[in-house]
C-alpha cells in the first residue's frame, strides 16, 4: 500500500487526475481507510433510448468514478 500512496496517488493528484481521501486512526495516524475519486463519463450511445431523450446532447454523461472503496481489512476501530 505504501507504494500505491507514494507512486500512483501522488502522480495522479499532481496531474489533477484524481483526489485521494484518507482516514487516519486517532493517536497512531495508522491508515484506517481511503478512497480515490476521479471524473468519468458514460457515452450516450451506451444508454437506453428513453434516458437519452431526457438528457442534454453531450457526447457523454458525467459521473464520479469511485476507485473502489478499499479499506484496510486489518484495521479494527475500537468502540
Amino acid at each position: 500500500m505504501n507504494c500505491y500512496f507514494l507512486e500512483r496517488v501522488t502522480q495522479d493528484a499532481r496531474r489533477r487526475a484524481t483526489a485521494c481521501y484518507v482516514a487516519l486512526e486517532t493517536g497512531t495516524d495508522r491508515v484506517a481507510g481511503y478512497y480515490t475519486l476521479a471524473a468519468g463519463g458514460i457515452p450516450l450511445t451506451n444508454m437506453p433510448e428513453d434516458i437519452i431523450k431526457r438528457l442534454p446532447r453531450y457526447p457523454s454523461v458525467p459521473l464520479p468514478d469511485w476507485d473502489g472503496l478499499p479499506l484496510m481489512l486489518i484495521f479494527r476501530g475500537g468502540a
